[in-house]
């Protein structure tokens, strides 16, 4: 298991805007967790969310285009998610706080048996292998710290918990294109 995968979020085929955040998370997070960067781009038509993806400079941008996933139905993300994952074997996976987001973080982490972390507010990869997070609890009147066991983890950071990443120039990453597979 190597590396960070962000899941990008597509809104009329471009990022939604806290993909930028997740960026920075993955950044902050990349020294500890070994392996690199990927973006996973996935649903219809994400040409312009691909070269928008590539403007954070990862290591992988991983894109499944597919007409079935033009809708925001988390079954079909999640199940797109989840192949993707179990090809790559990420270490670590960061979706967005939104509902489609939530959604798919929640049931890929069912699916694969991982801990998953919502609404963190800090994120530690700590030195004995396992993933430290703060997070609001009693409506944001307590920060709880949570400790998991072992990655992979999923995490799904608190909106606005973390500084969006500035994009830059579109680097020249070729995208890894991947077929979606619907479950019968």
């Amino acid at each position: 298991m190597s590396g960070i995968l962000i899941f990008a979020e597509v809104d009329a085929g471009v990022l939604r805007p806290e993909f930028w955040e997740l960026a920075t998370v993955a950044r902050a997070m990349s020294a500890s967790v070994p392996g690199g960067i990927s973006v996973a781009v996935i649903g219809a038509d994400v040409g312009a969310a691909t070269r928008q993806a590539a403007g954070i400079g990862p290591d992988k941008l991983h894109v499944i285009d597919d007409e079935r996933l033009s809708n925001p139905w988390p079954e079909a993300h999640a199940e797109a998610l989840i192949q993707l994952c179990a090809e790559l074997g990420p270490q670590l996976v960061l979706a967005p706080r939104t509902i489609l987001g939530a959604e798919v973080a929640a049931r890929l982490a069912v699916r694969r048996s991982w801990p998953l972390v919502q609404d963190a507010i800090q994120i530690e990869a700590t030195p004995d292998g396992w993933l430290k997070a703060v997070r609001p609890v009693s409506g944001g009147a307590v920060a709880a710290t949570v400790r998991t066991g072992a990655g992979p983890w999923v995490v799904v950071p608190r909106p606005r918990a973390f500084a969006s990443l500035e994009p830059a120039a579109v680097s020249e990453i070729a995208p890894v294109r991947h077929v979606f597979a619907p479950p019968p």
